[in-house]
């Protein structure tokens, strides 16, 4: 839930049965929130499983020059405690390329 103060929100999300929800619980700048959501979606993009995509996406805001140190404690991952190791976005690992990668995927070749 890309808006501030969406905690509440998200937590009816969660209690509804949505099994992975991002939301923020206070003031996050415009700035941070896309760098967040950049790596975020990077991630998942690549392969990796929503807790490894939140986990580095959360490193690179607490690294953001841009963001104050506070920030990272905006963003909330829901339901608090469970796993969230779903793939959301599997890939295929092209021929010649290592199945253990920590990408996950690699670029198509045309």
């Amino acid at each position: 839930l890309n808006s501030c103060g969406t905690l509440a929100i998200g937590a009816c999300f969660a209690d509804g049965g949505a099994r992975h929800v991002v939301c923020i619980s206070s003031q996050l700048s415009d700035s941070s929130s896309h760098g967040f959501l950049k790596e975020f979606y990077a991630g998942l993009f690549q392969g990796q499983t929503v807790a490894l995509a939140f986990k580095q996406a959360m490193a690179s805001l607490r690294g953001s020059s841009e963001a104050p140190p506070p920030a990272a404690d905006a963003v909330v991952l829901l339901p608090e405690g469970d796993v969230h190791d779903e793939v959301l976005f599997p890939c295929e690992v092209a021929l010649g390329s290592s199945a253990g990668s920590p990408s996950g995927c690699s670029e198509a070749t045309t």
